[in-house]
């Protein structure tokens, strides 16, 4: 079903019910101001738009690139393409600007829907934007350049009827979305109209949202997901892209005046509020649930939570671009009940599999695997390599088949597809799943191999480091020499030799109270690692790797 025909629906049953709400700008007395879409203006002005983007030439199955910040736009537009069949495709500008034309250049979209900045990029590296014919601005017009606005405006005259709106199966290509390349390079992921309608279920059923609810999604695309549900989207004021940039006092804000319910996204939007809300003491009462997802979530902003939540839980869903979501957790039960095994580097809780989805561990391998039945299981407590099976598995990455066949494993009796994660795992006794690292982020030792995050929760728990980074500093013929990045609360690289020396004889206790890491004597300070661009708080552990292995002189 195409996710516009829920919409629709929605627009029928309450047609003037909030579905979207923005903050524009403030009021004399500073406050905030607000505009929205109901129901019935938003599917009123998708069909109009979808008009005008129809006489402009856009057909089933163009791709569009889209480039238009959160604002009462980005679903307008997203559904106007939706109408027509045509594939937005939507790239973090947050990548850097190489993985960013690269990507675009991949992608060969034939039209441009995008903020002004982005079309001044254009005429800087035209040679990346070749293939797009038709440019569109939310901005001004200009003569090479339509506006959004007066696309609108022209479309509203064409409305008279209702437009034919794209009947789309379940396995119709509905939409791209670009990893973020934090473990390598940006990959087109392909989504199906199946695939939302899948998640839109599976959301709906583990948060038990409903029409009443009021949603701040910290990821723009998911208020598409919940406006289909009925339920009313808050549009934060923030960079989607900088999370950790982002503004507590506004998000605190929008979320006591609009009575957000439900909010989602990084855990570096959450780290900065609940600073924000215990320094004030502030609570959040309206809240009933917070999803943090994307990026390990520290214990603390857990626990900080339970006390500003006075209504309300937060949960840790698992995932990925690729397949979401695939287990949840509540962060009570976290705190409660599997906190001190990660503190014992027994890995990090993902909870149990999300309805109508299967979860395995496989023997690892850097091979395609060509069927499921060439896959061998282990047993619960063995680390290996975590794979899903679900509706919300996509079925491939755009225009690269070897990374497709990497991670895409069929079930040749079945027809289900799985999907690798690339992360590693293993389930308990009690069927619940536990994330030890990447598996790009293994460290094949002499002895045994090195999990990061097991390696690194031991060493976390000294009062002075904020987070560790495991890296490896080369191999041998007997392995890899595993060493460790600390990243220190008050962010100093540089001790005086009776503190550094202080210090060091620390972290070696901590590393000789555990089997798995009493052969890690080799310690480094880092001032800020470097993270992930879409959610601010994933380690690049790699280029740490590559700093220290030139400059192993700087070790503790």
């Amino acid at each position: 079903m195409n996710i516009v025909e829920l919409i629709k629906a929605q627009a029928k049953k309450n047609p003037y019910k909030k579905a979207v709400i923005f903050p524009n700008g403030r009021d004399l007395y500073r406050r905030y101001t607000y505009t929205h879409y109901t129901y019935e203006s938003i599917e009123d002005d998708a069909e109009a738009l979808a008009y005008s983007f129809r006489k402009l030439g856009v057909e089933k199955g163009d791709l569009v690139l889209l480039f238009v910040k959160p604002s009462l736009e980005f679903p307008l537009v997203v559904f106007a393409l939706f109408k027509i069949g045509a594939i937005p495709v939507m790239i973090d500008p947050g990548m850097g600007k190489t993985n960013l034309l690269t990507a675009i250049t991949e992608v060969k979209p034939k039209l441009l829907i995008a903020e002004p900045v982005v079309h001044g990029m254009r005429r800087l590296y035209p040679e990346a934007f070749k293939t797009v014919k038709t440019t569109i601005t939310t901005g001004r017009y200009s003569f090479s350049t339509k506006s959004l606005r007066s696309l609108l405006k022209k479309g509203r005259r064409y409305a008279s009827n209702p437009f034919p709106t794209f009947a789309a199966k379940s396995d119709d290509l509905a939409a791209i979305l670009f990893t973020s390349g934090g473990t390598g390079k940006p990959k087109g992921v392909c989504y199906t109209h199946g695939i939302f309608a899948t998640q839109i279920r599976l959301l709906k059923q583990l948060f038990a949202m409903n029409e009443h609810d009021v949603d701040m999604p910290g990821f723009p695309l998911f208020c598409l997901m919940t406006m289909a549900m009925g339920v009313t989207s808050v549009i934060p004021p923030m960079n989607p892209s900088k999370p950790s940039k982002c503004d507590p006092k506004k998000l605190y804000e929008v979320i006591r005046d609009q009575g957000v319910t439900t909010m989602g996204g990084s855990p570096a939007i959450w780290e900065r509020l609940a600073a924000h809300c215990k320094k004030g003491e502030l609570k959040l009462p309206s809240v009933k649930h917070l999803m943090m997802f994307g990026a390990p979530v520290p214990p603390r902003i857990l626990a900080d939570f339970q006390q500003i939540l006075v209504n309300g839980k937060t949960h840790t869903p698992y995932g990925a671009t690729e397949c979401l979501p695939v287990t949840t957790i509540g962060g009570d039960e976290v705190i409660e009940k599997t906190l001190h095994q990660s503190k014992e580097g027994k890995g990090t809780c993902v909870g149990y599999p999300a309805p109508e989805t299967e979860v395995r561990v496989i023997a690892q391998t850097n091979h395609p695997i060509e069927d499921i039945n060439g896959c061998r299981i282990l047993e619960p407590g063995q680390i290996g390599e975590i794979i899903v099976a679900g509706k919300q598995v996509t079925p491939r990455y755009f225009e690269l088949e070897t990374q497709t066949a990497l991670a895409k494993i069929k079930d040749h009796e079945t027809g289900r597809l799985w999907h690798r994660m690339g992360d590693l795992g293993y389930f308990d006794a009690q069927g619940m799943l536990w994330f030890c690292g990447r598996k790009a982020h293994q460290i094949t030792g002499e002895a045994a191999p090195y999990y990061s995050v097991p390696c690194e929760a031991i060493f976390n728990q000294h009062p002075d480091v904020k987070r560790t980074a495991l890296i490896s500093l080369g191999a041998n013929d007997h392995g890899a020499k595993p060493a460790l990045v600390v990243e220190r609360k008050d962010q100093k690289c540089c001790l005086r030799r009776k503190k550094k020396q202080m210090f060091r004889d620390e972290l070696l206790t901590l590393a000789k109270s555990y089997q798995h890491t009493k052969a890690i004597d080799t310690f480094f300070l880092h001032k800020s690692f470097p993270v992930d661009p879409r959610h601010n708080i994933k380690i690049d552990r790699s280029a740490l790797g590559e700093h220290f292995k030139q400059h192993q002189d700087l070790s503790l």
